[in-house]
């Protein structure tokens, strides 16, 4: 067997998620992404999270690109919807 490319990789992840197996996506996922991979991967790798119900890892993974990319209008989104699905209302208000 070979390995896969990153974007093998990414279309793997887009098929298990949509087989609802999102466990195995964020795994396959978080086996090559990094702190120097492309920005659309890591907040792939956050969603993944977030849709695993891993709201403090997802918000970590997201504050960690915020800091990054303090322009981007998306990141501050998800990480108040990980506030939100995490039921935690104050603080999903706030952000």
């Amino acid at each position: 067997y070979r390995t896969l490319d990153i974007k093998e990789i990414l279309d793997l992840t887009d098929l298990l998620s949509a087989e609802k197996k999102l466990d195995e996506a964020e795994k396959r996922l978080a086996a090559v992404v990094n702190e120097r991979s492309e920005k659309k991967v890591r907040i792939r790798l956050a969603t993944l999270m977030l849709w695993n119900e891993k709201y403090t890892k997802a918000r970590e993974e997201f504050t960690k690109l915020l800091k990054e990319y303090p322009d981007d209008e998306e990141i501050p989104l998800r990480i108040a919807q990980s506030y939100l699905w995490g039921r935690d209302y104050p603080n999903a208000l706030t952000r």
